[in-house]
């Protein structure tokens, strides 16, 4: 890919000088050298899995391009062939016997060259209208087991119909989780505030760039989140109300967002970029299936639309 041979030979150091110890009751026991360079959590594995499935991105593209495998029905007017970041990878093709055939040659064409080949246990094949029959040909050819939605891509649920409180629990555990990890620290109010406005807050807006959130979820990351302010490890009475809470500091609050307005605001950012007409594939998507030369705002709402289109269409007023 042209890289550096300095470059080549850093990633070849850090990969290759990794040592371990374990801890136990507090105290570091042994000294020994990891098997394996790559390691999943280190914060240069990400731009390893992207440099090392590059050559398989650049197989897809020139795949399809060359009539060897089909695009997916609703994926060839604009070249989409796959989505990928780090180790998550969504391939879309149609489900003939003859493109799945071809899809298992590209991927084992990948695995001779680089020596990375699919787990069958962590892969799965996603189907849209196909009888019972049809499937288990198409399973059969992939060798991987048919999956059910919802199923989370980049931490995100990937699902047909209305986003539910249950979707949201991953959202929810997480934010718990990390409030777990810090109360064996004493923290005064003012940490405790930062920790909701850095870290907790930068959870829920990765959500609400994609998803409006139900009331339900919102009130409760609201209760979570007053909790620990307020109490740090318990429950109890909050001593400022919420909405003096979300007011700025120059008008006597304390900087904390509200959620619902947040939310709304981030619909807002993307009806702006579909008007733009960023360069994002969604937004192409988006243009040429959905919208098909229409502006945003001309499109009537429709019942038989999705749940998030409606809502979408709903955030324009």
């Amino acid at each position: 890919m042209g890289f550096p041979a300095v470059f080549i030979e850093w990633i070849k150091g850090c990969l290759g000088s990794a040592f371990f110890s374990i801890s136990l009751h507090g105290s570091l026991f042994g000294f020994f050298q990891a098997k394996k360079g790559v390691r999943q959590g280190d914060p240069l594995s990400p731009y390893l899995f992207t440099i090392a499935i590059e050559p398989l991105s650049g197989i897809l593209d020139f795949a399809a391009s060359s009539k060897r495998i089909p695009y997916h029905p609703q994926c060839r007017s604009i070249g989409l062939t796959h989505l990928c970041f780090a180790d998550n990878l969504l391939i879309f093709t149609e489900g003939s016997a003859a493109a799945l055939v071809q899809m298992r040659s590209l991927l084992n064409e990948f695995y001779l060259l680089s020596g990375l080949s699919c787990n069958p246990q962590k892969c799965e094949a996603f189907f849209g209208g196909q009888a019972h029959l049809y499937k288990e040909n198409a399973i059969e050819l992939s060798g991987f087991a048919e999956g059910q939605l919802p199923v989370r891509y980049l931490g995100l649920p990937l699902f047909s119909g209305r986003l539910s409180a249950r979707e949201c629990e991953v959202l929810v555990d997480k934010m718990t989780s990390r409030i777990r990890s810090w109360q064996a620290s004493k923290l005064t109010y003012a940490r405790r505030l930062q920790l909701i406005s850095s870290v907790l807050y930068s959870l829920v807006q990765y959500w609400m760039n994609i998803f409006i959130l139900p009331k339900k979820v919102l009130d409760l990351i609201h209760k979570i989140c007053s909790d620990f302010l307020w109490h740090g490890e318990g429950t109890g009475r909050a001593k400022v109300a919420l909405d003096l809470v979300a007011l700025p500091k120059r008008e006597g609050g304390m900087g904390l967002k509200d959620l619902g307005s947040w939310n709304m605001a981030c619909m807002a950012r993307l009806l702006w970029l579909i008007l733009m007409k960023s360069g994002s594939f969604w937004v192409a998507w988006l243009q040429q299936y959905r919208l098909k030369g229409r502006s945003i705002w001309n499109v009537p709402l429709s019942q038989s639309g999705s749940w998030i289109s409606r809502k979408l269409l709903n955030s324009r007023s």
